[in-house]
């Protein structure tokens, strides 16, 4: 054993230097293990380093700074958690030590289902009973497992705990003709002192009542940028490199069984020591023991250090791949941060790398270059990500997507990206002390402006006031251009502009062109598809629900509907049948469930409208879809099978069904573009049967396109507010699907066109039985008059003033959506018949309102600003 002397002495004397530090340490890790589950890594070591200090002030010695692992943490143990789904990072770590050294049971925040995973993992061979509370006679099964000692994980539940759990969460027992027992609900169990159970919920931010912080360990077990990229880099090289994945993981499992052999080895030594007294030498069959073991422990070193070496060599081509996993999980916790908009923006773990499996199977293989490789798979997984989340999203929040992504791609600085959401809010005007305007044409508050960007943000001091000093004609035809989002800054040579820079400027001196300068950045940064969000398109969206157990939910916008969408849909799929519709109120929720039922057997499409109206019924509906889609059950049920689900926006929606489903937004689109695009790939003018066959089809094509713009024109006059109309008016595809078959009728019937009849229907009864002002009623007919006349059929005529906008000659239907994509994505005002400045207040407000939005997914504070935008440096 001489060769252990060494180590053995170097190990004395940490021991010793432990020993001296125990006290301060143990009283850190019982406040970490009591009060810090909770809250998030920042947070975490912001206390404890507050902690720290106080034990200073105090003279408490301890680790400075400490840290829970090295104190409370097996090496060997948190190997073996690691290889049964414990991500890997140190706070999910901390997050195990935590719920294993509480004396209390664990409440665990597990929004992405990572400790899920893990329990079931873990507690596997322990024959683990997963319960939930909405299980019938739950209760029963708890009471069993009590009584045999088996654990229990106890999912999803809500902010309120039953009343039932209250003696077993904190621990109630007495002893009953000398044995311990347990009350749960009006029995009395006995308590098997091995027993354990988890409790998890899905909730991303639960508010639970401080009595329950007493009754158990409250943890945060959300996932973290790191954990999720180690997750995505296995992924990529699983994929990429299997064999270096399939070595790393061996060598990881090798080294935790090699680690757990040496313990053991060194355990036996030192009993083998202590026992063996003055007589240790005398002892043939103790010396032979030592021997065998030292033995061991040697073999051991040295496959331990061959293993480092083969893992170093491994790591160096994982490394490679690193960007991937980088890029995707950044990209996660832009779509989780979506949720703090909106409680239908739920998007779930699991959703999430299947889709970033998906990407790295089906884009495009390079295997010679591996740059462009990875390349090839940022692209198309941003894209798709981008396709799959998009529409999802009401119109208001799609750019914001897009600009969270591209932001987050381009690493934009955190301070900059704060100002340009807030304009220096949190900063006080420097009025003091400020030199008088000097450019006439320059407002005094952009003047003002202008030098709070400069005490600010540093980086715009040095060049900004003085180069609109010095260049005031330059900077005076930026204020006054109508695209100043396109104009090139009067910056020095020397001075290096970071991504951000345009759009502050125009933040601050043109805020009503924000909007369009936000577009154009996305545009630079991740390309044109990115601006141009793809039309709804049901029959994609439908063949990605390839699994029968998945719902499709619509997610509705005031006054919209899908069954007229849905209903054609169905007549093309040949299941209109096989269409099974109910609209839920009170008292509907055993026909929905009889109907759930019958659709799974036979094979039908049942439709649930308005669930924000039955919410006593939405936890029932989602155990009805739990059960169904048990792996167990989901091979007997008919592959023809959908669920199509509608509701409002409503935070009694269950988080699970969203996350699991495939979410749809129907509203009407925003911008005249995507309108008219709408209007022309939507049922029944995609048909090819009602837009080709047709008595008079020049005249039916020309009016048709006439009537889809003047929808658009009606449609985006609300944006402009009281300019647009005095009222807010509800117009929606019905009206124009009325108009449309109206207007088919008149040219399949007659041979001369009744112009007089179609403004009546359209303009006093289809849409002009919604308005109520008499202005606007004078004011849609006017409108109405430019497109329901003699002059549309001729191919000379225009809409406005821009020779750009007009009905396309008579073609196949691909020459009119070929035309409407050629269109720009921004309309001038002259278009909509209003004054070209009518456009400033319409910006202002969609400024605002994309602001405000973008504001609401930031954290609070700046704790992890170093970590960029988003909540990501928080969690």
């Amino acid at each position: 054993l001489g060769g252990e002397k060494t180590r053995y002495m170097e190990t004395s004397v940490k021991l010793a230097e432990a020993y001296e530090k125990v006290l301060g340490d143990v009283l850190l890790s019982a406040g970490t293990i009591t009060y810090l589950g909770p809250f998030t890594g920042a947070y975490r070591a912001q206390l404890l380093e507050g902690w720290r200090e106080l034990c200073n002030e105090h003279k408490i010695p301890g680790t400075d700074p400490f840290a829970l692992i090295p104190f409370l943490g097996d090496p060997v143990r948190i190997q073996e958690w690691k290889t049964l789904g414990l991500p890997s990072d140190d706070f999910s770590v901390e997050n195990a030590l935590i719920t294993f050294n509480s004396s209390h049971y664990p409440l665990i925040i597990d929004p992405q289902r990572q400790a899920t995973s893990w329990i079931q993992n873990m507690e596997k061979a322990s024959k683990l009973t997963v319960l939930r509370p909405k299980d019938q006679e739950y209760h029963m099964s708890l009471a069993q497992c009590v009584r045999s000692g088996m654990p229990v994980l106890l999912e999803d539940v809500d902010e309120e705990l039953d009343p039932l759990l209250d003696p077993l969460l904190m621990k109630e027992t007495f002893r009953e003709a000398g044995v311990p027992h347990i009350t749960i609900g009006d029995m009395h169990v006995e308590y098997n002192s091995n027993f354990r159970i988890y409790i998890t919920t899905g909730l991303p931010c639960p508010h639970f009542r401080p009595e329950i912080g007493i009754k158990v360990t409250l943890l945060n077990f959300a996932i973290t940028l790191q954990g999720l990229q180690d997750q995505l880099l296995q992924k990529v090289v699983q994929f990429e490199e299997k064999e270096v994945e399939e070595r790393k993981n061996k060598f990881v499992r090798q080294g935790a069984l090699n680690q757990t052999r040496l313990k053991q080895t060194e355990d036996e030594i030192l009993t083998l020591l202590a026992q063996g007294g003055e007589k240790l030498l005398d002892d043939e069959d103790c010396i032979n023991t030592l021997d065998h073991a030292k033995t061991i422990a040697d073999e051991i070193a040295v496959k331990q250090a061959e293993i480092e070496v083969s893992q170093n060599i491994c790591d160096k081509t994982r490394t490679k791949f690193v960007p991937v996993a980088v890029r995707g999980a950044r990209l996660f916790f832009c779509v989780t941060d979506l949720a703090s908009i909106d409680p239908m923006y739920q998007f779930s773990l699991q959703w999430f790398i299947d889709l970033f499996q998906r990407a790295i199977r089906d884009s495009d293989p390079d295997r010679e270059n591996r740059e462009q490789r990875i390349t090839n798979i940022d692209d198309f997984f941003t894209h798709l990500l981008y396709r799959n989340v998009v529409r999802s999203l009401f119109e208001k929040d799609k750019l914001l997507l897009a600009f969270l992504c591209a932001c987050r791609i381009k690493e934009v600085d955190p301070t900059e990206f704060r100002y340009l959401l807030t304009g220096g809010l949190e900063a006080s005007s420097p009025k003091q002390g400020l030199d008088k305007n000097p450019l006439p044409w320059l407002p005094d508050q952009v003047w003002v402006d202008l030098h709070k960007v400069s005490s600010v943000l540093p980086s715009f001091a040095p060049w900004l006031i003085p180069s609109i000093r010095n260049n005031s004609s330059q900077w005076r035809a930026f204020y006054n251009s109508l695209e100043p989002q396109q104009e090139v800054l009067a910056v020095p040579k020397n001075v290096q502009l970071s991504p951000l820079t345009q759009l502050i400027v125009v933040r601050t001196m043109r805020y009503d062109k924000l909007v369009p300068a936000i577009s154009l950045f996305v545009l630079q940064v991740l390309g044109r598809r990115f601006v141009e969000p793809p039309p709804f398109d049901l029959g994609a969206i439908f063949n990605d629900s390839g699994d029968p157990s998945v719902p499709l939910v619509f997610i509705l916008a005031p006054g919209c509907s899908p069954l007229q969408e849905l209903t054609s849909f169905a007549e093309s799929r040949y299941m209109a049948n096989r269409l099974e519709s109910l609209s839920l109120g009170q008292g509907m929720g055993k026909r929905a469930s009889e109907m759930i039922h019958l659709g799974r057997q036979q094979g039908h499409w049942v439709l649930l409208q308005n669930c924000h109206l039955y919410q006593d019924w939405m936890p029932s509906l989602e155990r009805l879809v739990d059960e169904y889609s048990r792996e167990d059950v989901k091979g007997s049920m008919n592959i023809d099978f959908r669920l199509w689900l509608t509701s409002l926006s409503s935070t009694h929606f269950p988080v699970a069904l969203l996350q699991r489903g495939i979410k749809m937004i129907v509203e009407a689109p925003r911008g005249l573009k995507a309108n008219l695009l709408r209007s022309f790939t939507a049922d029944p003018v995609s048909d090819p049967n009602f837009f080709s066959n047709v008595a008079q089809p020049r005249e039916w094509k020309k009016l048709l396109f006439g009537l889809c713009f003047f929808h658009a024109v009606v449609q985006e006059r609300r944006s402009f507010g009281a300019l647009g109309w005095n009222m807010c008016y509800e117009f929606n595809e019905t009206d124009l699907r009325i108009c449309i078959r109206q207007l088919r009728e008149y040219c399949d019937r007659l041979d001369d066109i009744p112009f007089d009849a179609l403004v009546y229907l359209t303009g006093h009864c289809n849409y002009g039985g919604r308005v109520t002002d008499e202005m606007d009623s004078r004011c849609l007919l006017a409108i109405l008059s430019d497109f329901y006349c003699e002059d549309i059929l001729q191919d000379s005529y225009v809409f406005s003033h821009n020779s750009l906008y007009h009905a396309p000659p008579d073609g196949h239907y691909e020459t009119y959506t070929d035309y409407i994509a050629r269109l720009p994505v921004t309309t001038t005002p002259d278009v909509f018949g209003l004054h070209p400045n009518a456009d400033i207040t319409k910006s202002e407000l969609q400024t605002s309102e994309l602001l405000q939005t973008l504001l609401s997914t930031q954290p609070r504070d700046q704790t992890g600003a170093n970590h960029g935008p988003g909540q990501d440096a928080q969690v």
